[in-house]
């Protein structure tokens, strides 16, 4: 099957993104059937990202709040003084739903080294409760899965999935990857970030 780079929505922001077929995904690719299909566009010039490394998280980035599946708000704030994972993604998005696997293995290794790995799952519908949880086990990850409510896309410039970033102990993008990070690429900067 070729790549095309079909369109996924997040709030008032485009992205394109390549996907490519991935059967244990498929059924969270399923449309309400009231919900069209957008057009395919033609791939154009990625719109300029808000964060760069180096940079220290603003104060609405900080305050920006993700939602587990009970509904209970996390943000940075719940995550101060550690070193954060947070890739974000989306349930269209084969490309990024790849990118959760190297995670688990980071969050299983470095829990306890003062790392948090945190998913945050974005244009995920609020009729489709069992989204999050299929990606959870499809991938069997074991660290927080989120929901973001429509505020990341803006505050973060995401315009790429996956979209990962490490965040250091003093809230500094320390790496950011709009492409999925391997495992070796994740491991040398969490080390580095650590030290």
């Amino acid at each position: 099957m070729p790549l095309i780079p079909p369109l996924v929505s997040l709030g008032n922001r485009l992205i394109v993104a390549m996907l490519c077929c991935a059967a244990s995904v498929d059924s969270l690719h399923a449309q309400a059937p009231d919900q069209q299909a957008a057009p395919t566009p033609t791939p154009s010039v990625a719109v300029a990202t808000k964060i760069h490394e180096g940079e220290k998280l603003t104060p609405a980035q900080m305050a920006v709040k993700w939602f587990d599946a009970n509904g209970n708000p996390l943000g940075f704030q719940e995550f101060k003084g550690q070193v954060v994972v947070i890739a974000f993604w989306a349930p269209g998005v084969t490309l990024a739903l790849r990118a959760l696997g190297p995670l688990t293995a980071i969050d299983t290794k470095y829990r306890g080294k003062g790392v948090r790995v945190v998913g945050v799952g974005l244009d995920v519908p609020a009729a489709r409760k069992d989204v999050v949880p299929a990606v959870i086990k499809a991938a069997a990850i074991q660290f927080p899965m989120l929901i973001d409510r429509g505020a990341s896309p803006e505050a973060f410039g995401i315009n790429a999935l996956p979209t990962i970033f490490i965040v250091d102990r003093n809230q500094r993008v320390a790496r950011k990857y709009v492409t999925p990070a391997s495992l070796q690429e994740l491991e040398r900067d969490v080390i580095r970030v650590l030290h």
